[in-house]
């Protein structure tokens, strides 16, 4: 009779962490976002549904692993973040028609001191303990 030896192979998978999950958004989002030339090219990732689902699904992943201190403003910051992609959403995900609309610059949930100061301590998190940059 012979037996098999060899070794059973795992392939389990590490859960998602905070700063994992900001390591992907910055090279999957953030990258995309501060490159003003694609806002405007038709054909560029930003103006999908799939990017902006995508962007959801990475912000949604950060409030929900973000440590206890700063689990207040990674609240805040997801509020800012769904009223984008609602924004985006009522112009079907086109950056040039979203950025024709005076709307966003004036809306409380991108300018208001609350979301201001959750957004610096959100980002100040990231740059201390996460060993990546979300902004250039």
């Amino acid at each position: 009779m012979t037996t098999d030896t060899a070794a059973a192979t795992s392939t389990t998978t590490e859960p998602p962490t905070f700063c994992g999950v900001a390591k992907v958004y910055a090279t999957e989002v953030l990258d995309a976002l501060e490159n003003e030339s694609n806002a405007d090219a038709e054909t560029s990732p930003m103006n999908t549904r799939a990017f902006w689902d995508r962007y959801k699904e990475l912000q949604t992943q950060m409030r929900d692993l973000a440590p206890a201190e700063i689990k207040a403003d990674a609240e805040v910051a997801y509020e800012s973040a769904m009223a984008a992609y609602d924004y985006m959403e009522q112009f079907t995900f086109s950056m040039k028609l979203a950025g024709e609309d005076p709307t966003f610059a004036n809306d409380e949930r991108f300018t208001g001191e609350k979301y201001l100061k959750a957004g610096v301590a959100f980002q100040g998190y990231i740059d201390e303990n996460c060993d990546i940059e979300l902004t250039k």
